[in-house]
């Protein structure tokens, strides 16, 4: 409860005084940053993306109503940030996405779920590669709240506050996101390689 009442005056004199916007920042980088990385899987794009939603967020700070916590507010910038960049961008290949992603390990924090050694951590990092390509071709309805709820860790009641939809809305799509993806998954190891 101190960190929540701390942030909300952190907040407000950051409306009024922007360097105090830096502890913000310092607070909330690093998963942001995680959050956008996962979802992208390139680091240079994840920076740039986690750069843009802190400027965003400094822009808008005055409008900032408390209605949801902060961290679901960057949050949604950050997923707005993503959908922007594939807007622009589109879809890169597979491989050259796979050579990025390999290449950025190291900046970016992950489980490694008690791998110990590498080829272990490889098939981990493969089982992982698989399940977000499989997440990305979702539709975004469906994505956004799987990525929210399973690769950040945040609650349904999170998750709405993210997207701005009702919580019985979220575990909806969640539900049926989930639906599609192990449908989708099953049939990928069904699916004899060609």
């Amino acid at each position: 409860m101190r960190d929540a009442r701390e942030e909300t005056s952190l907040i407000e004199e950051a409306k009024i005084n922007p360097e105090a916007f830096g502890e913000l920042y310092d607070r909330h980088y690093d998963t942001i940053l995680a959050y956008v990385f996962r979802r992208t899987m390139d680091i240079s794009v994840a920076e740039d993306l986690t750069s843009n939603t802190f400027f965003s967020a400094l822009k808008a700070l005055p409008k900032y109503t408390h209605k949801a916590p902060f961290s679901a507010w960057l949050y949604r910038i950050a997923s707005n940030e993503i959908r922007m960049h594939w807007r622009r961008t589109g879809r890169h290949s597979r491989i050259e996405e796979a050579r990025r992603w390999q290449m950025a390990f190291g900046r970016v924090e992950f489980s490694t779920h008690g791998a110990t050694d590498m080829e272990e951590f490889q098939e981990h990092l493969a089982r992982l590669h698989a399940v977000r390509r499989a997440v990305e071709s979702l539709p975004e309805r469906f994505r956004v709240p799987l990525a929210l709820r399973y690769f950040e860790g945040l609650s349904h009641e999170e998750i709405a506050a993210v997207l701005n939809k009702r919580v019985g809305t979220v575990k909806v799509h969640v539900h049926r996101g989930l639906t599609r993806l192990r449908k989708m998954l099953r049939d990928a190891t069904e699916t004899p390689a060609q």
